[in-house]
Order: structure tokens, then C-alpha cells, then sequence
């Protein structure tokens, strides 16, 4: 199984020796990439306080993430790091008390550290084009009870709490609000464009870039005579090096209510709502090529599988409604932007970390996921290019220290007793308040995401029943047909197997962090049995399936010897 699994994973050379055919004058820059943040103000409004039961069934923290933030931010000031890309969500969902807060750290950094930062919007910010307001949500009370809160009026039922600046804002807003990160030119930039108010390089004046780029001229026509603003950039912050952001969400009409679908789905609905967006990244590339320009792309989505080549078998076992199947790039969309120019894109959005590529007759474009700060194993990236050769390499840094991560600790012990004196159990994990750093926090809330989320909606129902409550050494056992197995496989049970299944898929090999070799040894002699097993049932079929998505997740079993 392992040996035919050794796929691609050039990758982790790729990204060090694949080469940018560009120019730069300086020795090396180096670019932090940070990803969905997810801020929400909980310093300036800790009244608006998001229980433990809500943060371990979503795929993010609410209430740890703006500490999370600003410990991100002071690591990049560490390392000397100037230049910072910000893939996308920012905010927990745009509200307009989120984005203030958000912009007033971004201030803070420029002014006291001269960071220069360069956004994307992401399909949390904003949640809709034109702004929304935001289905009611559970917010934690300082006894540990809990209230619901609002930001309209109009959709107020008696207990209901009204907080206006809840309200989503849409796009408009949210290039005012961070116009001065990328969005709009800036006197200290050496070049910026955008579809639509195309500047010319050689004549780019900060006074004529500005004139034509306002988000009147930012607008485009789609979906039937939808109007929307595109956020798109092309920037040169340092000589020799551009940045292009692209926006490639797309909000479509949610029938005729007024409203509009989560952007959610990324390019896949890019290029047919979207048509002008690709041959404007060709042309950025294009004039990039021509003179003498480094380029590094980046947009909240992905453009290429994130999957590890494993969606067609979760897709086929799991249903294309799991795993985030719809959101995996077409060939089309890949084979564009191939053929557009882009060769070394980041994006967001996922919360993966992850490496994948494509290569057409000689010449590889590399999509780089950002892991998100705010949950599994917290990271962002640090791109570092060598621009006497175009080399350049990339690195993952762990957020594991993050000061204040436990402020709200003894408030969720009160909603914790709470819950049990209303005769309910919790559903949340009490050990994860005694972690001792936020990373051990963010996996504890990981762990329960997955117990209390991934397995009850997305896992096959016989893999639920037959997997999940077996220890290591009955699964042995069951499928080597009562073949001796060493008692260590009693440590663990297939809750364990899962969890270290979506660990590698969201944070590759740092997942090797909380998976022994031991265990890894294990699980290696269970797929071999799996393998080996000529019965031909369901939950063989699943388990085979699992047994291969597993493998093609943690490239440590193709990589390395168990």
C-alpha cells in the first residue's frame, strides 16, 4: 500500500528548489502568510463571549483568536519579518465591532513595528456583498448561563439581546475599513493595479492611481445584473517584488429573497462569474515576465486539490457533501491559472496545511495552504526568497505561546457547572482547561471537534458502529481474523484513529507532534492487515478506503520507514 503511494511528494523539495524566473535587487525577502484568524473583539466586548459548547463544533476558535493574533504578529517582529500577507477572515464573521477591532491591531503593528500588510478578502469577511445581519447566536453570561443576541431589531424574539455592531458589513465597508493594506495605492508603494483600473507601470504616479481607483471603478456586473465590488490588486512594496491578490469569491443570488449564497465554494464559480479575472492575472504575470518582476499570487481560496489526491476516494466512500469535496478546485480552474502564469500561490480558507502541485510541460504552479491560528495545530508560513538565484523556501511556524490564552478559563468552568446543574451533560472536554499552552488548548478543542462533529456528520454510519468504539486490538483482531495481536494496540480505538486521521489531514507532518512512533507503527500494521484481508463487505470496503485517505494524508508512511 505505502510504496504505491509515493506520490508527488516532491513537493517538500519543490518548494525549495522550484525557481521564480523573475529579478530582485535586494539579497533575500522574507513575507509572513497568515490565515483565517477568525478575530472576534472579545478585549473590548468580553460580554460577547461565545460558549465552549460553540467552539467544539466549529472548525474554529471564537474567543482565543485575537490573542492568537497579536502573538502571530509579535513572532513576525521577532524575525526581523516586514512584509505580512493576510489570506482572508480576518474577523470572525465582518461584524462591524470585529473589523474595527481587527484594523486598530494592523494600525498598532504598522506604526510601532513598520509592518507593512497586504489583505484578501475571505468568505467571512464579508459574510455577503452588500453587508448582513447575522443569524441569532448563544453567548456565554459570566454566571456560566447563557443569552442570544441579535444585531437587528426586526428579527427580535422576547429574551433576545440587540447588538447593533454585530451587523455584517459588506464590501464596500471592508475595503474602506483596511484601504490602506493593498487595497488602494499608498505614496510608498513602487507600483499597484487592478482589474478594471488598469495603471500602466511606467507611468504610475500615486496621484493617477488613485484617481481611477475607487470602488466605483472596482465594479463589475454578474449573475443576471448583479453588481459587485472585485478586490483584486497587483502591488510592488519592495523593488522587484510583486504581490498579487485575487478575489475570487463569487456571491451568488440565494433565489429571489435578496440575499446571497456564502462565497464559500471559491473558484470553482470564478471563471464562469468571473470572466475577466484570469486574463488580468495573465496580463499581471505577463508584464511581471517583461520586467524583470519576482511575483507571489495569493487568495483566500485554494487552486489546486487540498486533499492530497484523496478527494475521489472520500467523494466515492464518504458522499460529495463530505469533506469539503465541493470546494476542491476543478481541473479547469487548476489548468487556468497554470496557464495564466501563476507558478507559487498561498491560500486560505481551509485551514490545511498543505502542499500540493501541478506540473504542464516543464513549468509547475505550487499551491501552498496557510493553516488557520485558529484551531488543530495553530501556524502560518514564512517565505523566504533568495533573489540572487529566484530559489526560495518556506517555513512552518507553530504558535504555541500565546499570552492570555487562559482569560477565560474560569468563565468556562461556570458554564460547564451550569450545564450540569440544568441536568445536561457538557459536551466539551474539561481537561482542556488545565492546558498549559494554547496550542494544547487548540487541540483539545480539536479533539472534541472531531469526536462531537466530523464523526457523527461526515463518518459512514458503518464506520461510526464498527470503527469508532474498538479499541486498537479488537480492529486487529476483527480484520486479522483473531491473528495474535500485541497488547499495546489496546491503548488506543478507532475515536483515536480518527482523530490522528483529520490531525494529518489539517496539519500534514506537524501532526507528528501528538502521534507516537509507536502508534504510528501500529496503524501501520492494521492497513497492512486491512490490505492483506480478502473479505469483501461494507465496512471492509469503507475501512479500505479509510486505510488509503489516511496514507495519502500522513505523507510520513510514504516518506519515511514505520
Amino acid at each position: 500500500m505505502y510504496k504505491n503511494m509515493k506520490r508527488n511528494l516532491l513537493f517538500y523539495a519543490l518548494f525549495i528548489l522550484l525557481s521564480l524566473s523573475m529579478k530582485a535587487t535586494n539579497d533575500s525577502i522574507r513575507i509572513a502568510f497568515i490565515s483565517d484568524p477568525h478575530i472576534q473583539d472579545v478585549i473590548g466586548h468580553p460580554e460577547l463571549l461565545r460558549t465552549m459548547d460553540a467552539q467544539v463544533q466549529s472548525t474554529r476558535l471564537f474567543n482565543e483568536n485575537i490573542f492568537a493574533f497579536r502573538a502571530a504578529l509579535d513572532d513576525v517582529v521577532q524575525r526581523g519579518i516586514k512584509l505580512v500577507v493576510l489570506g482572508g477572515d480576518i474577523t470572525d464573521d465582518g461584524q462591524i465591532m470585529n473589523q474595527t477591532a481587527a484594523a486598530l491591531i494592523l494600525q498598532e503593528y504598522e506604526e510601532k513595528h513598520g509592518l507593512s500588510f497586504f489583505m484578501t478578502p475571505g468568505n467571512h469577511d464579508p459574510a455577503s456583498p452588500n453587508g448582513k445581519h447575522l443569524p441569532r447566536k448563544v453567548y456565554l453570561n459570566s454566571d456560566g448561563s447563557t443569552r442570544t443576541v441579535v444585531s437587528d431589531s426586526s428579527g427580535y424574539r422576547p429574551g433576545d439581546e440587540v447588538v447593533p455592531s454585530l451587523f455584517s458589513v459588506g464590501h464596500a465597508e471592508q475595503m474602506d475599513c483596511y484601504r490602506r493594506y493593498g487595497y488602494f495605492p499608498r505614496k510608498d508603494y513602487k507600483y499597484w493595479s487592478a482589474p478594471f483600473c488598469d495603471v500602466p507601470y511606467g507611468q504610475y504616479t500615486f496621484a493617477g492611481a488613485l484617481s481611477v481607483s475607487d470602488k466605483e471603478h472596482r465594479q463589475f456586473e454578474y449573475a443576471g445584473g448583479c453588481r459587485a465590488y472585485d478586490a483584486s490588486y497587483v502591488v510592488e512594496p519592495v523593488e522587484g517584488l510583486w504581490l498579487i491578490s485575487i478575489d475570487s469569491g463569487v456571491y451568488l443570488p440565494d433565489g429571489n429573497t435578496g440575499k446571497y449564497k456564502n462565497s464559500g465554494v471559491g473558484y470553482n464559480n470564478t471563471l464562469l462569474h468571473k470572466p475577466y479575472l484570469v486574463p488580468w492575472v495573465k496580463k499581471v504575470y505577463d508584464d511581471a515576465l517583461r520586467l524583470g518582476k519576482q511575483v507571489i499570487a495569493f487568495s483566500h481560496f485554494p487552486v489546486l486539490d487540498f486533499n492530497n489526491g484523496a478527494s475521489e476516494i472520500l467523494a466515492r466512500s464518504w458522499g460529495q457533501d463530505k469533506f469539503d469535496i465541493e470546494r476542491v478546485p476543478t481541473n479547469k480552474v487548476s489548468l487556468a491559472m497554470h496557464k495564466a502564469g501563476v507558478r507559487l500561490h498561498f491560500g486560505g480558507h481551509m485551514h490545511v496545511n498543505n502542499r500540493s502541485s501541478m506540473t504542464i510541460d516543464g513549468e509547475t504552479m505550487l499551491n501552498v495552504q496557510i493553516p488557520s491560528l485558529a484551531t488543530c495545530i495553530p501556524a502560518y508560513h514564512v517565505l523566504t526568497i533568495n533573489c540572487s538565484d529566484g530559489r526560495y523556501d518556506i517555513a512552518t511556524i507553530v504558535i504555541d505561546e500565546v499570552p492570555r490564552f487562559d482569560t477565560f478559563f474560569e468563565t468556562y468552568r461556570k458554564e460547564y457547572e451550569y450545564t450540569k446543574s440544568q441536568g445536561k451533560s457538557p459536551i466539551w472536554s474539561i481537561e482542556a482547561l488545565q492546558s498549559k499552552t494554547y496550542g494544547e488548548f487548540c487541540d483539545w478543542q480539536f479533539r472534541d471537534l472531531v469526536r462531537t462533529r466530523f464523526a457523527v456528520r461526515d463518518l459512514p454510519k458503518v464506520l461510526r458502529e464498527e470503527m469508532l468504539p474498538k479499541s486498537g486490538y479488537e480492529l486487529m483482531r476483527r480484520i486479522g481474523k483473531n491473528r495474535k495481536t500485541d497488547n499495546a494496540f489496546m491503548t488506543w480505538n478507532g475515536l483515536d484513529l480518527l482523530v490522528d486521521f483529520y490531525r494529518f489531514h489539517y496539519s500534514g507532518n506537524l501532526a507528528l507532534r501528538y502521534i507516537t512512533q509507536e502508534r504510528l507503527s501500529q496503524y501501520k500494521q492494521l492497513f497492512d492487515a486491512i490490505e492483506r484481508s480478502k473479505e469483501d463487505c461494507e465496512f471492509m470496503r469503507q475501512m479500505r478506503d479509510f486505510a488509503t485517505a489516511f496514507c495519502l494524508f500522513a505523507d510520513y508512511f510514504a516518506s519515511n520507514e514505520v
